[in-house]
């Protein structure tokens, strides 16, 4: 668990490790023998992964610590791809890496920031209308954005053209909190050639998917089916999460036929171990099965993303890959 501070000014998050684990339980028992993933490398990385994500069989690591991204693949081990330390302090929001080079999105700064590999200079885009907390860039330049509305006090995923804004979708609106989006807080989910965009709420089961093709989204939820609840404490000065809200679904990829989610949800009457992977079928979320990931020097995998068939779990410092056996 961890405690979240927000204000309302400049959303800043602070993220406090708690020691003692409250639980959630699934609706529907686990299903362990339909799904299977045996491990097939274990990769050792520079610093921490605070954040990550795979392109073309390499892994891009966001370090914290130093403030950089850093590649590692099969013939490179640990290159720094992105040295961002001198244009923003804070951890990401959302990293993508495609064929241009690496998109950092930035919610404090209000700025995207992309480094194209060759350049240490980034090109930088201005978010601040709509404000950006989350995004994602889709093949056509368009933005994938999550936004607080200040005046609706809503949570809202919206379609921008930045830097030229005015041109503006919403796509979804979330219940209606006063709680500087804290409620609806989760990450973007991408899948390969965007057919599928997946905003995964970390508080409760809701999974909202935008289908590009068709400019419609659906709603599945995750098998702990949580649902919305505002236990955001409003200070003078800001928003607080309280004690009681639970961090449930903390890191989910697709590979766009199916949906993976690391879920801290505990399943019947087994004791929480670590965040197990749970895995739903594309475009409905029905639940396909279940994965156990193993606990490596005694800690848990904190991060997913899946390509090629693979899972790539990320440890502290450590990435185990493993191949997926799927139905």
């Amino acid at each position: 668990m961890f405690m979240v501070f927000a204000a309302v000014a400049c959303v800043f998050m602070i993220l406090i490790p708690r020691s003692d684990h409250e639980s959630i339980a699934t609706a529907i028992p686990r299903q362990y023998t339909r799904c299977s993933a045996s491990p097939i490398d274990t990769i050792a990385v520079p610093g921490g992964i605070h954040a990550f994500c795979v392109f073309n069989n390499e892994l891009y690591t966001w370090n914290q610590g130093d403030g950089t991204l850093y590649r590692t693949g099969p013939s490179t081990t640990g290159i720094p791809f992105a040295k961002a330390r001198p244009y923003f302090g804070e951890i990401p929001t959302s990293i993508q890496v495609d064929s241009s080079g690496a998109w950092l999105f930035t919610g404090n700064q209000q700025t995207i920031f992309h480094f194209n590999g060759s350049n240490p200079l980034p090109d930088s885009i201005s978010t601040k209308s709509p404000r950006l907390f989350r995004g994602t860039r889709l093949q056509n330049g368009q933005y994938f954005i999550q936004h607080y509305n200040k005046k609706t006090k809503q949570s809202e995923l919206r379609l921008v053209n930045y830097p030229d804004a005015t041109q503006s979708i919403t796509l979804h609106r979330f219940p209606q909190f006063d709680d500087a989006g804290l409620v609806a807080d989760g990450h973007i989910v991408r899948s390969p050639g965007n057919s599928h965009i997946i905003f995964a709420q970390t508080h409760n089961a809701d999974m909202i998917c935008w289908d590009p093709a068709t400019g419609k989204t659906s709603t599945f939820q995750t098998i702990d089916r949580t649902p919305p609840i505002n236990t955001i404490i409003r200070h003078q000065n800001g928003h607080s999460i309280s004690s009681k809200t639970m961090f449930i679904n903390n890191s989910g990829a697709t590979d766009g036929k199916y949906f993976y989610m690391l879920s801290s949800a505990v399943s019947g009457t087994e004791t929480f171990n670590g965040p197990e992977v749970d895995v739903y079928r594309l475009p409905g979320g029905e639940y396909t099965g279940s994965l156990r990931l193993p606990l490596l020097n005694r800690r848990s995998a904190h991060h997913i993303q899946v390509e090629n068939g693979k899972l790539y779990a990320a440890y502290d410092n450590q990435c185990i890959i493993f191949q997926l056996n799927l139905p």
